[in-house]
């Protein structure tokens, strides 16, 4: 038996799944809200499944079938999309856009520069961005509602593929009156008994714990938080110290007190940074260029 389903047909779906609105997927496609209802009314009669949970005055959400569809409905258009590009001309212009996630820590050191040279090399190519979690991110990888993210390639999911960009090494933080704050490098058993202020954005918790518990320590945790400024705040501000990965520019926290950046003498790893996407998927050129492009920055850093 034969589906009768279209390209334009699941355009329409995803931009709907994404936006959770007929009508502002309607304007991102730049076609009508009618248009859109029919192609979606359509689809959901070639397949015989309802594919939206529709409630008065509420957003769209997926139903289960919608969910297991709109993977494999982003992976089809990506996959027709690299095709067409192959077709032309390889110095072509990219246009379109391409949803790309990020982690939260990640975000300020990358995304602005991202975004100004994604302007810069390519006009016509538009990254809609999303900042969260990573579990978060990779749920959204792998329900389709973005193509990619850059994350820590740490606490991976199957069905996740990644792809190298870069690394960073962590580092202790302690405030400026610490008595270990003229030093260089420091073993991380000589903080075990000092407060500790923890991190909490996944996978930042479990990785400061695992590299710990590979020395045989059980931090003395006084704070715990899930924000990144927050977490160097209150070292600055002499209640702990803090085992970080991502450095910012200038070592001082958001309020302006002196930090201390300390480098951990144990043989402790870089964590590496990947652009991630959904295993089996193919990568668009837009994908493709993107990671390059974070790898520049990266390197930059």
């Amino acid at each position: 038996m034969s589906i009768d389903i279209t390209l334009r047909q699941l355009e329409y779906f995803v931009a709907t799944a994404r936006a959770q609105s007929m009508a502002v997927a309607a304007m991102s496609l730049h076609v009508s809200p009618a248009a859109v209802s029919l192609g979606i009314h359509q689809l959901e009669q070639s397949l015989g499944m309802k594919l939206f949970i529709r409630i008065r005055h509420q957003p769209l959400a997926l139903t289960a079938a919608g969910r297991e569809l709109l993977a494999d409905a982003v992976t089809t258009i990506a996959l027709v999309e690299d095709v067409q590009a192959k077709a032309v001309d390889r110095i072509q212009e990219l246009s379109g856009n391409l949803h790309f996630g990020c982690f939260t820590t990640l975000a300020p050191f990358v995304l602005p520069r991202l975004v100004a040279d994604i302007s810069r090399l390519h006009p016509k190519l538009l990254l809609e961005t999303q900042e969260a979690t990573l579990d978060e991110l990779q749920n959204r990888i792998l329900d389709g509602s973005i193509e990619v993210a850059l994350i820590y390639g740490l606490d991976l999911r199957p069905g996740i593929k990644v792809e190298s960009v870069g690394e960073s090494f962590p580092y202790v933080l302690l405030p400026t009156n610490h008595r270990f704050a003229n030093r260089k490098s420091i073993r991380l058993k000589d903080l075990a008994n000092d407060p500790m202020i923890l991190l909490d954005a996944p996978p930042s918790r479990h990785h400061a714990l695992a590299v710990l518990g590979e020395f045989g320590i059980r931090p003395n945790i006084a704070r715990v938080t899930l924000n990144f400024e927050t977490a160097r705040s209150f070292v600055a501000s002499g209640h702990g110290w803090g085992f970080l990965v991502q450095r910012p520019y200038g070592d001082e926290s958001y309020e302006g007190i002196p930090l201390v950046v300390v480098q951990i003498q144990d043989a402790v790893e870089p964590v590496s940074i990947v652009v991630a996407s959904a295993a089996g998927a193919p990568a668009s050129r837009r994908v493709t260029i993107c990671t390059e492009i974070c790898k520049t920055i990266l390197r930059r850093n």
